[in-house]
C-alpha cells in the first residue's frame, strides 16, 4: 500500500482543439513528451517507410540538438510511438518541435533513400530474435499480423507515404503523454492553442485484431554452424487488459516463466538441469491481444530433454507452484517496471489504446492480482492449452533431427 500512496497521479485532459493529453508528475528533471499515432503496420504497410522518411527530412533535429533534446521512436504493429526528452525549462519548445515533426510532409525522396531503407530493414529484421519472432507470427496468424514487423514495399511511392500521413497523423488519431517534473496545468493551454491548426485526420475503425490460424506447426530455420538452438513456442490467446481472464493469465504466465527464478520453467530447465542460461515467457495484451510466447536457447544435445521437460511443465503448470510468492513478486515488480518516465508513457499509451484508465488500473493492481483463486488460474491454463502450439526451431539441425524430437516438421526455412 505504501507503493500506491507514493505513486504519482496520472491525469487525462480532453482539449477543445488539441489531442487527448495524459500527464504524470515525476521527480525527473528531464521531461519526456510522447506521442502515439494510430497507424502501425497492422493498419498500413506504409507506416515504417513514412516515418523513416520523416526522420530524414525533418529540419528541426538541429534545433532539438541545440536545446539538448533527443527524438527517437519505433513503428510497431499496433501504433507508431515517438518521444522527445528535454530539460523541463525547454518543454514547450520540445512540444512545438514534436508537432512540427508530425506535420512534416515530404516533397521528394532524398537521393538513395530506398537503398538506405533496404539496409535499415535488413539490419533490424536480420537479428535471430526478430527473425524468429517474425516467423512465429507468420505461422500463428493470417492477415497483417502475419507480416514481418519491418516490411519494405517493392518500391517507394511518395504519394502513398503522404496519403498515409494525411490519413493517420491527425487530432483524431494521436495521443500525447507528458512525464516529468513539470506542472501539466501550465502546459495544457499552450498545447490546445498550438494544435488548433492541426489536421483532423481520418476517422478510423477499431484496430484490427489478430486472426489466428489455430493449427499446430513445427517450423525449422536452418542455421549452419550454430552451436546453440533457439526455440520459440507461441499459442494464440487474444486477451485484452480489461478481460476477465487477464489477471489469472498474468499469474499463470508468472508461474510458467514470467517471474524469474520463481517460475517453474526457469527453476527446472536452468537451475535444476543447467540446460539453458535463460528461459522466459510472456503474453501480448497491452500492445494488442496476441499470443503467449515462450523462448529459450540450448545446446543441440540438450534439445530433446528440454522439449520433453517443457511440455510436461506447460501441461501441468501449477504443480509445485508457490502462488503466494508469485503474487508477492508481481506486486512489487509491476511498480518497479513503471519507475521511469519513459516506461510510464509506454504504459499510458497501452491503456489508452484499449480505453483503460491507466491510473485506475495501477490503483487496482494489488486488489485484482490478489483476487484470483487457484481454480481461476486453472481456467486460464485450460484456455492456454486449448490453443495449438506453433514451434519455431532455429539452429544447425536437419529435418530428421526435428522429427525425432517433435514428431513432425511442416515447414523448413533456410
Amino acid at each position: 500500500m505504501i507503493l500506491l500512496l507514493a505513486f504519482p497521479v496520472i491525469e487525462k485532459a480532453i482539449l477543445e482543439h488539441g489531442p487527448v493529453v495524459y500527464s504524470v508528475r515525476t521527480p525527473s528533471p528531464v521531461v519526456y513528451i510522447g506521442v502515439e499515432v494510430d497507424g502501425g503496420s497492422a493498419r498500413n504497410r506504409w507506416a515504417f517507410p513514412a516515418f523513416s522518411l520523416l526522420e530524414e527530412v525533418f529540419d528541426g533535429l538541429d534545433s532539438l540538438d541545440n536545446l539538448g533534446g533527443e527524438l527517437w521512436g519505433r513503428v510497431r504493429r499496433e501504433g507508431v510511438f515517438y518521444v522527445i526528452s528535454i530539460r523541463k525549462e525547454r518543454v514547450k519548445e520540445g512540444i512545438y518541435l514534436l508537432k512540427e515533426f508530425l506535420l512534416t510532409r515530404p516533397h521528394g525522396l532524398p537521393e538513395g533513400f530506398y537503398e538506405r531503407m533496404k539496409v535499415k530493414i535488413k539490419k533490424l529484421s536480420s537479428s535471430p530474435a526478430t527473425h524468429g519472432k517474425d516467423v512465429l507470427f507468420k505461422h500463428l496468424y493470417r492477415g497483417p499480423y502475419s507480416k514481418p514487423l519491418y516490411l519494405l514495399p517493392d518500391s517507394i511511392s511518395l504519394d502513398s507515404i503522404n496519403a498515409y500521413l494525411e490519413r493517420h497523423v491527425g487530432i483524431r488519431n494521436i495521443t500525447l503523454a507528458i512525464a516529468g517534473n513539470v506542472n501539466p496545468d501550465s502546459l495544457l493551454p499552450y498545447i490546445d492553442s498550438l494544435f488548433s491548426d492541426f489536421p483532423e485526420g481520418d476517422s478510423l475503425p477499431p484496430l484490427p485484431l489478430p486472426s489466428p490460424v489455430y493449427k499446430k506447426r513445427v517450423v525449422l530455420i536452418k542455421k549452419k554452424g550454430w552451436e546453440q538452438v533457439w526455440v520459440w513456442q507461441g499459442r494464440h490467446l487474444g486477451i485484452k487488459m480489461d478481460a476477465k481472464l487477464y489477471f489469472p493469465m498474468v499469474l499463470l504466465n508468472a508461474c510458467l516463466g514470467g517471474s524469474g527464478t520463481l517460475s517453474r520453467l526457469y527453476s527446472v530447465v536452468r537451475e535444476e538441469h543447467g540446460w539453458a542460461y535463460a528461459i522466459h515467457t510472456y503474453f501480448y495484451s497491452r500492445s494488442f491481444p496476441g499470443p503467449w510466447v515462450m523462448k529459450f536457447e540450448t545446446k543441440k544435445e540438450n534439445l530433446k530433454n528440454v522439449i520433453s521437460t517443457v511440455n510436461e511443465i506447460i501441461e501441468n503448470p501449477l504443480d509445485g507452484a508457490d502462488m503466494e510468492r508469485v503474487k508477492d513478486y508481481l506486486m512489487g515488480n509491476f511498480f518497479i517496471s513503471l519507475s521511469s518516465p519513459y516506461a510510464l508513457i509506454r504504459f499510458i499509451f497501452s491503456c489508452s489504446r484499449w480505453e483503460v484508465d491507466p491510473y485506475s488500473f495501477i490503483l487496482s493492481w494489488e486488489e485484482k492480482l490478489e483476487k484470483p483463486e487457484l481454480q481461476d488460474v486453472g481456467m486460464a491454463e485450460g484456455y492456454l492449452l486449448s490453443s495449438p502450439p506453433v514451434w519455431v526451431v532455429m539452429g544447425d539441425l536437419t529435418e530428421e533431427d526435428v522429427k525425432e524430437i517433435f514428431g513432425d516438421v511442416e515447414v523448413i526455412e533456410e
